[in-house]
């Protein structure tokens, strides 16, 4: 695994961890439009999807149908590679604890319990960062703002945070800037 480039809502960012090494696997936090931009065209490249359990199904028989756009794209265009038992999709789910490690940096992914929001979601923890990464659960407010009521989802979160013993040090949401982890727990402890 060579973690050089992020596909952040369709557009890929180039890393700093060094530059021209492969993408080796896309993990996806869960099935919404959203939060699966640039899949198909990393898959075309053979990269390995990682999602949860509960997404496969969709994962296997709408967003990575060979149909599914109106104009091909690369992975409608190396679809026949795939088919008629020539190669298997590469695709890992996960339901409970999975890891990704390139020898140097651990990616674990864990999926959330008791939410609300969609079934069949990821959490995903840098342990020796302390970084939690989220998709539509927790946003930290900007600089200077109030801070928000505690939601449905953030209970969620803190309690899946609790549950898997993380410790977080930072929050980096999907959506929205990077904010400090004792932040959320203020938020969430009201």
């Amino acid at each position: 695994m060579h973690l050089t480039r992020l596909e952040f809502r369709g557009q890929a960012t180039q890393l700093p961890t060094g530059p021209n090494k492969p993408i080796h696997y896309v993990v996806n936090t869960h099935h919404h439009f959203d939060h699966c931009g640039g899949h198909r065209t990393l898959r075309a490249q053979c990269a390995t999807s990682v999602t949860h359990q509960g997404n496969r199904e969709y994962y296997e028989n709408v967003l990575f149908n060979p149909a599914q756009t109106l104009q091909p794209d690369r992975f409608s265009t190396f679809y026949p590679y795939f088919s008629g038992g020539r190669r298997p999709l590469p695709f890992e789910t996960v339901n409970q604890k999975f890891v990704l490690s390139d020898g140097v940096r651990i990616v674990d992914l864990y999926p959330v319990q008791g939410l609300n929001h969609v079934a069949g979601m990821l959490l995903v923890y840098f342990p020796k960062e302390k970084i939690l990464v989220n998709a539509d659960l927790y946003t930290p407010p900007a600089p200077g703002a109030p801070l928000p009521a505690s939601n449905a989802n953030m209970r969620s979160l803190q309690q899946n945070i609790q549950r898997l013993k993380l410790d977080v040090a930072q929050h980096v949401p999907i959506h929205g800037q990077p904010g400090p982890g004792d932040q959320f727990a203020q938020i969430v402890g009201r």
